[in-house]
């Protein structure tokens, strides 16, 4: 069963990817900041991290630059779902080797099918 962590301060958001990719059969769990993720990962692997860019104390850039710069972590994929879509997010998700840009609002089958083409290196 593949593994998927939601990093999101949004409460909705985060119940909502948990659910639609949960009864996907993903094990999935959520956590409200970039602080909180790096402690998960400090002790849980995950196949996918799911990272909200917008987010107070360390926004998903930030984070994503800790998951790479730890050897432990950095090759771990990565996938922006977020409501920022302006092109320079997506050209600094690029830079930083996100795996992947999902834009919120989102509809729950195109999540289903981005987050297959993640995992599948897509």
């Amino acid at each position: 069963m593949k593994r998927v962590l939601i990093v999101d301060d949004d409460l909705i958001t985060r119940k909502t990817a948990s659910y639609i990719l949960t009864k996907e059969g993903y094990f999935v769990e959520a956590v409200e900041s970039g602080n909180r993720a790096l402690q998960k990962l400090s002790d849980e692997y995950y196949d996918l991290i799911l990272l909200d860019i917008e987010m107070p104390v360390m926004n998903g850039f930030e984070t994503l630059r800790y998951i790479r710069n730890n050897p432990a972590t950095k090759d771990v994929r990565v996938a922006f779902l977020t409501g920022d879509s302006t092109q320079e997010s997506v050209i600094q998700a690029a830079n930083l080797n996100a795996s992947g840009y999902i834009v919120k609002p989102f509809i729950p089958e195109n999540l289903i099918a981005r987050v297959q083409e993640i995992l599948a290196g897509a």
